[in-house]
């Protein structure tokens, strides 16, 4: 009889551990909330006998999407628990000869700013690239108004391609991560990259785990 009663236990302690799980994934949701988003992004051209031009484009829209200026372009995917961004650039610089004095030339920036909001004791991790040639590449994450930065990092220079990771902890309130990537003219062309991935995970709180640890023995006493 014992035996019969403890193998009849075990589904309903499942069903209550399960439960407990379930309610705390629900409460435990990943909270970036955002705030707003400002991306710029810039062509300029410049070449003999015709006045220089620039492009520019700016979007405000917290959505998943790619934008194309020129040589310039960002593609952004983000939901409640990831922001990836992923911006592109590149510059020219051609001249004619002794005989034929004349030049074309083209530069390209993308400049994206993220701000958002952190709920719940969280933890992230921030990982991507620098990547350029002759240009400029940076990456910065930080609370809003801090004068230190959780992760800050510029490209080398004059180019290579740089692979970075960082983790931590983070406490509720705003946060900001802005992307760069510069392109001037250049003879030999340049190339930049920014590609960031931020994740964040909502950390487990007492509560949480005293609920699934609680829930199954609250169970056992209901028999």
């Amino acid at each position: 009889m014992g035996s019969s009663r403890s193998l009849s236990a075990r589904p309903r302690m499942c069903v209550a551990l399960s439960a407990g799980l379930a309610a705390c994934a629900s409460a435990a949701h990943a909270q970036i909330v955002p705030v707003s988003r400002w991306s710029q992004l810039v062509h300029n051209h410049a070449s003999t006998g015709t006045p220089s031009t620039t492009d520019t484009q700016t979007r405000t829209n917290w959505s998943s999407e790619s934008t194309v200026v020129g040589q310039a372009r960002e593609t952004l995917s983000l939901n409640t628990a990831v922001i990836s961004v992923n911006a592109q650039t590149s510059g020219w610089y051609a001249q004619g000869g002794i005989h034929h004095p004349s030049f074309s030339s083209y530069s390209s920036r993308v400049d994206a700013v993220l701000t958002f909001d952190i709920l719940t004791l969280a933890t992230y991790q921030l990982t991507g690239q620098l990547g350029h040639g002759f240009s400029s590449a940076m990456v910065d994450f930080r609370l809003l108004g801090a004068a230190a930065p959780f992760y800050a990092r510029e490209s080398p220079i004059p180019f290579g391609t740089l692979d970075y990771f960082t983790s931590g902890a983070l406490a509720p309130g705003r946060y900001v991560l802005r992307v760069v990537a510069f392109s001037p003219p250049q003879e030999m062309g340049s190339v930049g990259q920014v590609i960031a991935n931020l994740t964040v995970v909502p950390a487990p709180t007492a509560a949480m785990i005293l609920a699934v640890v609680t829930l199954p023995l609250t169970a056992r006493r209901r028999r």
